[in-house]
């Protein structure tokens, strides 16, 4: 147990140096932007003060407005943001009434459950979106509830993790150091799995000892994939002493419960790159700026003062109401004018403040609309807004929400959380469709195209009313619901419609059947008047 021990710390101890030129960076991001994460190269004192360092908080505002507009687009707590939908499989199948039930079904017991307070989803995906665009790398751990067989969402301190890709530049091992103390390490896994040295300690009452240990979690290379005990499944779970290199625990997981979000990434780099680590030349500009202006506003408002040589017979007092004496003839005392420039100064950091914000992408998301503006000139300010952060979203929605969701699925059906599945679904693929209003946005400019084709179509259908023919209203509608998020629920299924428009042809032959019995009625009426007519007029000439 100890070589697998050694293996461990051997392993992270290199990881840990390979990022050793990424954690001065961290460092003086953290120092700016996010001081009460900045715990790299030895920490700090628990209960230091955080913002000793900085002068002006604008980097901090950012990173936070940033954060907030993240959390707000992508995992809304107050609105829908990803749906249930089956993959490969034909139309109709999805709109079937028992199907989209059992859809919707799912779908609510999975937003319930990450609602619940007890999961923590919420608030740690904030520290997660606090620190990826800080640091431009987050990690999220998702365990499992012993007490309600959920997920339990927990952030993971960059400082802490080091990471490693496999060849397809997926993140697929984390090692994470952290400490306990003695009595924490008992409750988690128990006396007997602890070490000797350990153990000594729990005899001498020594529970409050914090000691270092180290979970590695990577892919099981070596498995007996027809046993799925915690030695035999896919993912390795490893905890070791750091001091005494002692296995504490062996397990594994069904999937990877670490999701590593990175807000961009360099070719041949693991970690990523963020807004502040691109903008901290104009964040350590502007912390210098402000110090300077500080000094010089300093001088203005409480000037050095100019006295002549021995002409002060006492101290120079610069209390209010205090009295200085000087030599009879002597030049009076005055402040010595050093000439600053304190609206230049206040210009040049509002010029650096705001390519700060540009940097955060605060400019554009606080979209800001003039009484002026035509709707036109929304829809392509919106436009440009989801084309800058395109690619950002794009990758979250494949490092984190993705992996995210797969695995809250995957705890969630082992704990039997959901209902049982129609048979049709025997087999089928489920995915994740994202509709969180950044999704929807990015959607709904499709869905002005389709207005834009109606727009140019209209003119046209005046003279050619046939070539509103090439147009599938059914479809349409089916896509434009999908592209607004409405549940398959709403619509009718194919069968639906099928069953519906058999009723109105078969209402439509009773009308006409109707008509024609009413028209023959008419038609003999008449025959009769016409016969009655005739007979009359001949009896008269007889």
């Amino acid at each position: 147990m100890n070589d697998i021990g050694q293996k461990i710390i051997r392993r992270y101890s290199a990881l840990k140096e390979a990022r050793g030129s990424w954690e001065s960076q961290w460092r003086e991001v953290g120092d700016h932007v996010l001081p009460r994460k900045s715990t790299f190269q030895g920490g700090r004192e628990k209960g230091a003060r955080l913002t000793r360092r900085t002068y002006d908080s604008t980097p901090r505002h950012a990173n936070t407005l940033l954060a907030a507009a993240l959390h707000g687009m992508l995992t809304s707590p107050s609105s829908k943001w990803f749906s249930l939908r089956l993959r490969g499989v034909p139309d109709h199948i999805e709109t079937l009434p028992e199907v989209s039930r059992w859809l919707e079904t799912a779908e609510a017991t999975i937003y319930e459950e990450l609602n619940t307070p007890a999961a923590g989803f919420s608030s740690h995906m904030h520290e997660i979106y606090t620190d990826l665009p800080a640091f431009g790398t987050a990690i999220l751990f998702v365990g499992e509830n012993n007490r309600s067989g959920g997920p339990l969402f927990q952030s993971r301190p960059l400082s802490d993790c080091v990471i490693a890709e496999n060849a397809d530049g997926i993140v697929d091992t984390l090692y994470r150091r952290f400490t306990w103390t003695v009595r924490q390490t008992v409750q988690q896994f128990g006396k007997e799995a602890l070490s000797a040295p350990l153990q000594r300690l729990i005899d001498q009452g020594e529970m409050d000892k914090e000691i270092g240990i180290i979970h590695a979690v990577f892919p099981r290379e070596e498995r007996d994939h027809g046993r799925r005990d915690a030695r035999n499944l896919p993912w390795s779970s490893l905890y070791v002493e750091e001091e005494s290199k002692h296995l504490i625990s062996e397990s594994g997981y069904e999937e990877m419960p670490y999701m590593v979000a990175r807000w961009s990434k360099a070719t041949g780099e693991t970690y990523g790159r963020g807004p502040a680590m691109d903008a901290m030349e104009d964040i350590s500009m502007l912390q210098e700026m402000t110090k300077t202006l500080i000094r010089a506003a300093q001088k203005v408002v409480d000037p050095p003062l100019q006295v002549q040589d021995d002409s002060a017979l006492s101290p120079v007092r610069m209390a209010p109401g205090a009295l200085t004496f000087r030599r009879p003839g002597s030049e009076p005392i005055r402040p010595l004018q050093t000439g600053s420039n304190i609206p230049i100064g206040l210009e040049m950091i509002q010029a650096v403040q705001q390519k700060i914000y540009a940097a955060f992408f605060v400019d554009q998301l606080q979209l800001k609309e003039s009484p002026n503006m035509t709707a036109t000139e929304v829809m392509a300010r919106q436009e440009e807004r989801l084309r800058m952060m395109g690619p950002v979203l794009g990758r979250l929605q494949t490092e984190l929400l993705g992996p995210l969701l797969d695995r809250v699925w995957g705890v969630m059906w082992r704990a039997g959380r959901f209902m049982e599945p129609p048979e049709i679904l025997s087999g089928l693929p489920l995915r994740i469709e994202y509709v969180s209003p950044i999704a929807r946005a990015q959607k709904q400019i499709e869905a002005q195209a389709v207005a834009r084709v109606y727009q140019f179509a209209g003119p046209i259908a005046q003279h050619q009313p046939e070539v509103m023919k090439a147009i599938n209203g059914t479809k349409l509608v089916r896509h434009l619901s999908e592209l607004f998020g409405l549940p398959p629920s709403i619509l009718r299924s194919e069968r639906e419609l099928e069953k519906i428009k058999q009723e109105e042809m078969a209402m439509m032959q009773q009308q006409q059947q109707a008509m024609q019995a009413q028209q023959m009625l008419a038609v003999g009426e008449k025959m009769a008047k016409i016969e009655k007519t005739t007979a009359e007029a001949q009896a008269m000439v007889q």
